[in-house]
């Protein structure tokens, strides 16, 4: 599940969050954000889709990245807020998860 912090409490995020393709595209990806909803804590794995801002150099390459991009989103644990920026991420423990901390990126 991912968390979120709202008036210092963590609670189950809900908005967009953004995967930037650096983390499984190398260079090639580096910059391109691909945006998912979650909605309290659960990830919308059919919303995924490129940003708006990177369309115009992701209609350059192959649209299978958009299946990278979710196998990625499904193993990792950290994700920006598109809105506030903020850090939204979960930890897992012998197989459980919790949330993590909580970071406001600037």
């Amino acid at each position: 599940m991912l968390m979120c912090e709202v008036n210092k409490e963590e609670v189950p995020f809900t908005g967009i969050v953004g995967i930037n393709g650096y983390g499984f595209g190398d260079r090639l990806l580096e910059d391109v954000i691909f945006e998912i909803k979650v909605t309290d804590g659960v990830m919308d794995e059919s919303s995924i889709r490129v940003a708006d801002s990177c369309k115009a150099y992701f209609s350059q390459l192959n649209p299978n990245w958009i299946e990278k991009a979710l196998e990625y989103a499904k193993e990792n644990d950290l994700f920006d807020c598109i809105k506030t920026e903020q850090i939204i991420d979960e930890v897992e423990i012998d197989g459980r998860k919790f949330p993590g901390e909580i970071w406001q990126t600037f």
